[in-house]
């Protein structure tokens, strides 16, 4: 199944979520048949898959926006931690 993708802003890598427990490097980012999913798992967040995409600071730029939308106040948090 192919899900579509929202359009993407201009990908920034230094403002992209960082995780070393991923194995793709990016929070809510994972490898899917040779392409990168991007997925939220954040309450209450009942999305999951955000779409699928050729690379994985695609698939970043699409959690990172996601979170900029639905879940604003833990992404500060996140980045205050950092």
């Amino acid at each position: 199944m192919f899900i579509e993708h929202p359009v993407l802003r201009e990908i920034i890598p230094d403002n992209l979520i960082r995780s070393g427990r991923s194995s793709t490097g990016y929070k809510g980012v994972r490898a899917h048949y040779g392409r990168y999913q991007a997925q939220c798992g954040t309450p209450p967040c009942t999305l999951g898959s955000l779409g699928t995409f050729d690379t994985k600071e695609e698939a970043a730029q699409a959690y990172l926006q996601h979170r900029g939308r639905e879940h604003q106040a833990a992404l500060e948090k996140e980045r205050k931690a950092a």
